[in-house]
């Protein structure tokens, strides 16, 4: 996609799967390697903006993709408590109340993404104004875009 960097990571074993991030191309970046976990498919992604909507310096983002036979206290375990996430993937059973009740999540998306369902989930602290593409492509892919104070970065969920 023109004007922006992919970012991917397959399944550490099978076939298919995986996940990726499409991030513009002005905005500071790096994979942030330490924090993923060979056999779960999730992605962190450090993004250093110009300018961030509080007094940090980076806004860490991750690609997760919770598969059916992934186990939840792994993920559980997995996540960062004490910095302003955004988490988005396939969740698949997920417990939402999990996410609400002891890490203060709050769930951005709020419109069907597949079939009657939103299985494309996006967590995030605080709310940000986000805006929903049509599906493009292949109808299992969501586009969001989250504006966070004037800076704009794409988040493609596969």
């Amino acid at each position: 996609m023109q004007g922006f960097c992919l970012e991917r990571k397959y399944r550490g074993h099978g076939r298919a799967g995986g996940v990726a991030c499409y991030i513009r191309n002005d905005l500071m970046y790096k994979r942030w390697n330490d924090m993923e976990v060979h056999d779960l498919e999730v992605m962190w992604i450090k993004v250093m903006p110009k300018k961030t909507p509080r007094k940090f310096s980076c806004i860490l983002v991750t690609c997760l993709y919770y598969t059916p036979k992934t186990e939840y206290l792994k993920i559980r375990d997995h996540l960062i408590t004490n910095i302003d996430t955004v988490i988005t993937g396939g969740f698949n059973q997920l417990r939402d109340n999990f996410m609400k009740t002891h890490y203060r999540f709050v769930q951005v998306v709020n419109v069907v993404t597949r079939g009657q369902a939103i299985l494309d989930k996006m967590w995030r602290r605080c709310t940000p104004r986000l805006l929903l593409f049509p599906n493009w492509g292949h109808r299992t892919i969501t586009w969001f875009c989250l504006n966070l104070k004037r800076k704009t970065q794409l988040i493609l969920d596969a």
